[in-house]
């Protein structure tokens, strides 16, 4: 089985649970619009080659990203991240062509205010262990796929909903919620939004 097929046996488990959600999908990310943000649920694939996956989950504020110096939050939030300086730079001059463009409901994940693993959100909502699952043939995708699945009804979704607007957002951060973000971002936004 090749590497296109794995992936889009775990894509195919995860759209199960996506699209009743009112997500929809472009590519490894699929996407929903709620009140005043864009929801993202992406499967990342190891860039090791070794067959692994693990699923990243964000928030996009078009508010909040109005309201900021686009260089320096999405800087400090790819250091946070541990880009190397040179996709760093790529990333702002593609995020400055962006930003001249109409505001997308697609946003790279990348560009998300919020944003967590959906392994640290644990089986109980605390912070859990990164989960990294093994994904190099027909069962294991399937395994992988199942697993991821039942992570996103269970606590995915929950969390997402949970900041699905740019207010749920600010009163997350203002409850010192990081979600995914370093201090100083997380109090660098909350000054955006007029905490």
């Amino acid at each position: 089985m090749s590497t296109a097929e794995v992936t889009a046996v775990i894509l195919e488990k995860m759209d199960s649970v996506l699209q009743s959600a009112g997500y929809r999908r472009r590519g490894h990310t699929f996407y929903a619009s709620r009140e005043d943000v864009a929801l993202m649920v992406n499967l990342q694939k190891s860039r090791l080659g070794d067959g692994k996956v693990t699923v990243n989950l964000g928030v996009h504020s078009p508010t909040l990203a109005a309201k900021l110096t686009p260089s320096s939050s999405l800087a400090e939030s790819l250091r946070t991240a541990r880009w190397p300086e040179p996709l760093i730079k790529l990333q702002l001059d593609r995020s400055a062509r962006q930003r001249r463009a109409k505001p997308s409901r697609t946003p790279p994940p990348e560009e998300a205010h919020w944003w967590q693993r959906i392994g640290a959100l644990g089986p109980d909502g605390s912070n859990g262990a990164d989960i990294w699952w093994e994904a190099r043939d027909a069962a294991e995708a399937k395994a992988a796929g199942d697993q991821i699945a039942e992570l996103l009804r269970t606590n995915a979704l929950p969390a997402l909903d949970a900041v699905s607007s740019t207010d749920k957002l600010k009163a997350y951060w203002q409850g010192g919620g990081s979600g995914g973000l370093s201090e100083k971002l997380r109090r660098t936004y909350l000054a955006a939004l007029g905490e």
